[in-house]
């Protein structure tokens, strides 16, 4: 489509005489386009709002939410390495990760919470959720990846349809899987480190204005001493 706007833009009568609308099946595309949009973000917004309420907190979530950007660099990847577009198909293989490549980050997130109310210390519960969670998402990737082979290999009649959702899963998987083992680690100890200088900085804060008010009050307590009984000077 995007072709046939550029070669109609270069010919086109100088005059304005003639325009092209898009109608038909573009048209209904363009609008399937949108309608997927939302989808992504409505799940995106699900998936925080399910995190939230198993980690009973704002903050881990948002962690595990950093996983969704990893899969982009092996979506797009994948499909300008395999010469497709992003299309309907491509689209909905990316809905399909938003609720996949985030298990591998809750596996982690959840252990590392684990390990701490076991009374590890932070930085020993993160070096042991990697190597002890390292079986389970493995397995997770694989399993995924090696399901979506037939279709992108185009193996059966009518897969060349969905050929680019499998693409996608596919290249989105592989990059996640293995930038979810790095960048995952690093953000939760970032987070958490923001998360107690706030809370430090506000028990501060509270702390002050507490002595203040017990300072104040101290001062509305004393009497002046204006009282001069002898008379004298």
């Amino acid at each position: 489509m995007r072709l046939v706007r550029q070669a109609f833009e270069k010919n086109k009568p100088a005059d304005g005489s003639v325009r092209a609308t898009v109608t038909g099946r573009s048209e209904a595309m363009q609008e399937n386009f949108g309608y997927l949009i939302n989808a992504i973000i409505t799940a995106i917004i699900l998936v925080y709002m399910v995190m939230a309420v198993q980690f009973e907190s704002f903050l881990h979530p948002l962690t595990v939410m950093f996983s969704l950007p990893l899969m982009s660099v092996g979506v797009f990847g994948m499909l300008w390495l395999t010469g497709m577009e992003i299309d309907v198909m491509s689209l909905m293989g990316i809905i399909l990760l938003v609720g996949i490549v985030v298990n591998n980050a809750i596996l982690l997130v959840d252990f590392t919470n684990q390990q701490r109310a076991a009374g590890v210390d932070k930085m020993n519960s993160i070096l042991r959720a990697g190597p002890l969670r390292l079986r389970p998402i493995l397995m997770t990737a694989f399993s995924t990846t090696i399901s979506q082979v037939p279709i992108a290999l185009g193996l059966s009649e009518g897969a060349e349809i969905r050929q680019p959702m499998a693409i996608s899963v596919i290249g989105g998987m592989l990059t996640s899987t293995l930038l979810t083992l790095l960048i995952i680690p690093v953000m939760y100890l970032v987070i958490d480190d923001i998360s107690e200088k706030v809370k430090s900085f506000a028990s501060r804060f509270s702390s002050s204005e507490e002595e203040l008010e017990d300072y104040e009050a101290e001062l509305d307590d004393m009497e002046p001493e204006t009282d001069n009984p002898g008379g004298r000077i």
